[in-house]
């Protein structure tokens, strides 16, 4: 099963309507707060039909992009193949063991990959969280012996695309 979610980033100013979209126009009283949140409570902005179109259509290829480059970091998994994975990391790539809290030398990092392929690797609960210019692709993995996994990447948006620029795993409880 996948599931995608995503958030849309917020109109323009100028598309905005006259009312600001927290607090009240018509009072010098602050907004109040979410309870829940912790943080200012909004109403919708109102924005015309075609910006918000233009940011559904734009939200909905980087989520194509974006679950595209997923799947090829976890083909990358299943062959060990650092020259497949490669391409879609940041020059700056750091990643985090979730399950000892150390942060990998890049060296650390292709020698893992290259000396454990995982070839029977599985992937469910894919998530796509997109933000503007920053995106985070996390999912459950399942690997052989029942091991089930979680991770979260981080994606920046640069001039040539996505890139990965952080990854974190660790393993579930049994």
């Amino acid at each position: 099963m996948l599931v995608v979610t995503t958030a849309v980033t917020a109109c323009t100013p100028s598309r905005i309507a006259a009312f600001p979209p927290c607090g009240r126009p018509d009072s010098d009283t602050p907004p109040k707060l979410d309870p829940v949140r912790k943080r200012r409570a909004c109403r919708p902005v109102l924005c015309d039909t075609a910006t918000v179109n233009s940011e559904l259509a734009s939200t909905t290829d980087d989520t194509e992009a974006l679950t595209a480059l997923n799947r090829r970091f976890i083909e990358a998994f299943r062959q060990g193949s650092w020259e497949l994975l490669e391409p879609i990391l940041s020059p700056d790539f750091s990643y985090l063991d979730g399950h000892t809290g150390e942060v990998w030398t890049h060296e650390r990092y292709v020698e893992d990959l290259r000396a454990h392929p995982s070839s029977a690797l599985a992937i469910d609960q894919v998530v796509v969280h997109i933000d503007g210019d920053t995106a985070v692709v996390s999912a459950r993995t399942s690997r052989e012996g029942g091991r089930h996994g979680r991770y979260v990447d981080t994606y920046a948006r640069r001039e040539s695309g996505w890139l990965c620029v952080h990854a974190c795993v660790w393993p579930l409880p049994s």
